[in-house]
């Protein structure tokens, strides 16, 4: 058995610990927004930037401020929203273990699970606090531009203050965000998926290919989530590709039956039956796997704790056993998928086009 390392705070130095225990392991280069302080930062700007034209003309400050307040649900709920578009991003990577029961990779089409672990788990403070003042000022920035309608006096100052206070939340996001670029990578998620690795090579499930992948993008986007399932979809099809997604967070580890903050999207009911049968507690709603959710695979997200590769392996052979006792619950076959395509091109790929040369793509 390979011993984790602790020099895995690269994509390559985790691929090549990875490498003695999989057939194959990919090393997938994307870009994302790797922390949340920028978006705040972002939103908060915008808010402000709408409440002073809301002194002027209040019609079109409480457009620009219901805009930002809509793109920010969509954040918060695990998607991307529109204002995250002009957020600087940063390169990352995507790294993917490979089963010895996949060996092309594309023939196989039997049931599969992906389950994604995060490179950097040592950025999760002060997410919660950083995502309500802003929100509580543009509240207040929102009444203050509504207010003159009915009390002129009153309302500019209101205003004021919120805006103001978007100001402030913008410069608290930005002090967080340096504060915790001072904290060390936490590399939990590398060395459990080595772990994992490790297990499932002494003792793989029967009827089940486990995908384990490192995901670059942080713990609050998960960008990378999204880059690594839009850009392997024939390889983990949705139709027969489930996937768990583990967040850290306070507490033990427990399972997440409704995925979302504020628009919530329930998990699968096979992996969360699997999850409960292998001892975990449910958990309150939070965004974890519903990113996976919106790109159309069925998911379940774990938060808590770092778990050990013997309860994620618990988890696998539950779910193996369900699956053996209904072979026929997944067909392995991709509805959306192109008959006429060539194995292993991605959808929308120009025919005669090199795989290679597109940014996080699959290698030919």
């Amino acid at each position: 058995m390979t011993e984790p390392v602790t020099a895995l705070h690269t994509p390559e130095s985790l691929a090549a610990a990875a490498a003695p225990l999989v057939p194959r392991v990919d090393v997938q280069p994307t870009v994302v927004n790797d922390a949340g302080a920028p978006s705040v930062i972002a939103y908060c700007l915008a808010g402000a930037v709408a409440t002073a034209v809301g002194l002027q003309a209040p019609f079109y400050g409480l457009l620009g401020l219901a805009l930002a307040a809509a793109s920010a649900q969509i954040d918060i709920d695990g998607g991307r929203g529109w204002l995250r578009t002009f957020v600087p991003r940063r390169g990352s990577a995507n790294v993917l273990a490979w089963p010895a029961t996949l060996p092309d990779l594309r023939a196989h089409s039997g049931p599969r699970l992906l389950i994604c672990l995060p490179a950097d788990t040592g950025r999760v403070r002060g997410i919660p606090l950083t995502l309500a003042a802003p929100g509580l000022a543009a509240a207040i920035a929102a009444v203050g531009v509504l207010v003159p309608m009915l009390a002129p006096s009153v309302g500019p100052r209101v205003a004021l203050v919120g805006l103001a206070g978007l100001l402030v939340s913008a410069a608290g996001a930005w002090i967080a965000a340096a504060l915790d670029r001072r904290q060390p990578r936490g590399t939990s998620g590398a060395e459990l998926a080595l772990s994992l690795l490790a297990a499932l090579r002494r003792a793989p499930p029967r009827h089940l290919s486990v995908v384990v992948a490192i995901v670059g993008g942080g713990t609050l986007h998960l960008d990378g989530l999204e880059v690594l399932l839009r850009n392997h979809r024939r390889r983990l099809p949705p139709a027969s590709t489930r996937v768990v997604v583990w967040s850290p967070g306070p507490g033990a580890l427990a399972a997440v039956p409704q995925d979302g903050r504020i628009s919530r999207r329930p998990a699968d009911p096979k992996l969360l039956d699997a999850a409960r049968r292998s001892g975990l507690e449910p958990s309150r709603p939070t965004a974890v796997a519903a990113r996976a959710m919106r790109c159309g695979w069925r998911a379940l997200g774990l938060t808590g704790a770092t778990p050990t590769a013997t309860a994620l392996l618990r988890l696998v052979s539950e779910l193996d056993a369900d699956l053996s006792a209904d072979p026929g619950s997944d067909s392995g076959a991709d509805p959306d998928a192109d008959p006429n395509a060539r194995p292993g091109s991605d959808p929308g790929e120009e025919p005669g086009a090199d795989p290679a040369s597109k940014q996080g793509g699959e290698p030919a």
